[in-house]
């Protein structure tokens, strides 16, 4: 009985409005009525995982009532649900181990997501709003940077005049957690400028040349992950980051991992890998899977997180791939 209002008021606390995810709230404009439609879907369905897992009845109940939800959006809930057992885990006195149990159940076909997901509950804890890194030994060694990835879309997201608007904000983060917040941050852009690629790119280009490789993998990932793009729009894509186009390849194939691990590659996926990275979404993420286990065997790079040895792999892999194309 003493702790049904303690769970009460957590749950009160920790509450979202379905309105802090609809473009008009967050000031941001999507090229067309139907891109508006399909990015504010995304957020609700973060939501409606997040408020799933704030229920606080276990692991299973979670995955059971993400599993009913629509494939398109799935992903999105499983990323809600990941923050909100994080959040929990870090507010209760009492308890924890809810994150770890949802992790066990959920890594074998989301774990990209979820760690994204743990990006937002580090942005909303006051204690580690500002070294996030200190997160990453509780994660998996190489999935763990996609937390940091997941505080800069958080940042880019809710708080865009700091950081998107003032290009020349910057994390006091090491410089690699910085390099991945920017991916974050780039991912964000999708969001922000409602998938519009010209705008986006723009926007993009008010960085710091040295930034953009990061910011265009981001926009990558979006791109494959969240869609909305049709083939000119994907052919503009090319030309606008044609100085790096291997990050923004890179940032797809990574995306179309995550959604055929999920067993959830959409018509959007598969369109991004055709035409930006001349495959299939299944050969993207084969490659992309491949290059991950290549880079966890490395053993001279130490100084260098696998994170970024698995970039690097998948990098030159898209490269040689393009050349065999080209001849």
């Amino acid at each position: 009985m003493v702790s049904s209002p303690w769970k009460w008021l957590r749950t009160l606390a920790l509450t979202v409005p379905q309105h802090e995810v609809l473009l008009e709230r967050r000031g941001f404009s999507a090229k067309s009525l139907d891109t508006q439609y399909r990015l504010e879907s995304i957020g609700l369905s973060f939501l409606d995982g997040y408020h799933a897992a704030l229920n606080d009845k276990g692991a299973n109940a979670i995955i059971e009532t993400l599993e009913a939800y629509p494939s398109a959006n799935r992903g999105f809930a499983y990323e809600g649900a990941a923050m909100a057992t994080w959040l929990l885990d870090a507010l209760s006195p009492f308890r924890v181990g809810r994150w770890k149990a949802f992790m066990d159940l959920a890594s074998p076909t989301q774990p990209y997501i979820t760690h994204v997901g743990v990006g937002w509950a580090l942005a909303r804890l006051p204690w580690t709003k500002h070294s996030p890194e200190r997160a990453l030994p509780q994660l998996d060694p190489t999935l763990g940077w996609l937390a940091i990835d997941g505080f800069g879309f958080h940042e880019g997201y809710f708080h865009t005049a700091k950081w998107i608007h003032n290009p020349s904000q910057r994390p006091s983060f090491s410089n690699y957690a910085n390099r991945v917040f920017d991916q974050g941050l780039g991912r964000s852009l999708w969001f922000v400028e409602g998938a519009d690629v010209e705008r986006i790119a723009t926007r993009l280009i008010s960085f710091d040349a040295y930034r953009h490789a990061d910011l265009w993998s981001g926009v990558g990932l979006a791109c494959a992950y969240a869609g909305q793009s049709s083939e000119d729009e994907l052919v503009c894509l090319l030309d606008l980051a044609k100085h790096h186009l291997t990050h923004l390849r890179q940032g797809i194939t990574f995306g179309a991992e995550a959604r055929v691990r999920a067993g959830l590659a959409d018509e959007h996926t598969q369109r991004a890998c055709a035409i930006v990275c001349d495959m299939s979404a299944t050969e993207a993420a084969t490659l992309t899977h491949t290059t991950r286990s290549q880079a966890e065997q490395e053993t001279e790079l130490r100084d260098t997180p696998t994170y970024e040895i698995w970039r690097n792999r998948l990098r030159i892999q898209l490269i040689e791939h393009s050349g065999k194309v080209l001849a």
